[in-house]
């Protein structure tokens, strides 16, 4: 069981290029491709309307919070702790 997911879709046109950002920038989470445009597929199905979208899930599998752009690594890391608290108390 996951404790916290955050997920990504990215649209940029070359995969081995955003293979290699990803890696340079610490991106360790799971970033999807929408086969290089913003209106693909997952962004469609997933109403992916800005560039970058964080949507962070629970253990549950709920969306506990959408953001457009980044939510800053402070901000990130408390709600991160307090899913995996939530997640933890739920295993008990």
């Amino acid at each position: 069981m996951e404790l916290a997911c955050p997920y990504g879709v990215n649209a940029d046109h070359d995969r081995d290029k955003l293979k290699d950002a990803n890696k340079k920038d610490g991106i360790t989470w799971r970033s999807f491709w929408n086969g290089g445009s913003p209106d693909g597929s997952i962004a469609t199905k997933w109403n992916v309307r800005s560039w970058p979208t964080l949507v962070i899930i629970d253990h549950k599998g709920v969306i506990y919070n959408r953001f457009k752009g980044s939510p800053g690594d402070n901000l990130l890391d408390r709600i991160i702790d307090e899913l995996v608290k939530d997640a933890e108390q739920d295993k008990k």
